[in-house]
């Protein structure tokens, strides 16, 4: 009997550790889809469109990137917090932390500009200047999510 209940029980926890690492593939996918919504701003202003709708690439951001901060917030740093080694504790705090940071500054930059029309934001320097420090922001948050929070996520996972 006590076989029989070992094997449910591991069972469970590979099937709750292979949604977890759907999760860290949803949450790789949407990066790709960040970088590219920036790039994509960023190409778009650089190239002077006018039928680049600036307005729209934003809120498709702003969308992205809220969707991704719920699956982290659900998934990831709860698992750090429960974690028995401080090291992971320590680590979620941190990134946790620094998100929050991180997600102030980006619901400032989306309601600030997201008032504006197309063409006024064509026109605003600072709004140019603001997009590429917001730019390169996200992109050292996403580097960093993906070469050392990700990384140590897996072997949490694996009990390394």
């Amino acid at each position: 009997m006590d076989l029989i209940q070992d094997l449910r029980s591991q069972h469970v926890e590979i099937g709750h550790a292979l949604i977890e690492l759907k999760e860290i593939l949803e949450l790789k996918k949407q990066h790709v889809k960040i970088k590219k919504s920036l790039k994509g701003l960023n190409d778009g202003l650089d190239n002077s469109l006018n039928n680049f709708d600036i307005i729209a690439s934003l809120s498709e951001l702003k969308s992205t990137l809220v969707s991704h901060l719920e699956v982290e917030d659900k998934l990831l740093y709860p698992s750090f917090s429960k974690s028995k080694d401080k090291k992971l504790n320590n680590m979620g705090k941190k990134f946790s932390d620094k998100m929050l940071g991180i997600s102030k500054v980006a619901l400032s930059f989306f309601d600030k500009y997201s008032k504006m029309t197309n063409e006024m934001l064509r026109e605003d320097k600072s709004f140019k200047k603001d997009l590429i420090g917001f730019i390169n922001v996200v992109n050292k948050r996403v580097n960093l999510e993906e070469t050392v929070l990700f990384v140590e996520y897996n072997k949490h996972l694996s009990g390394k």
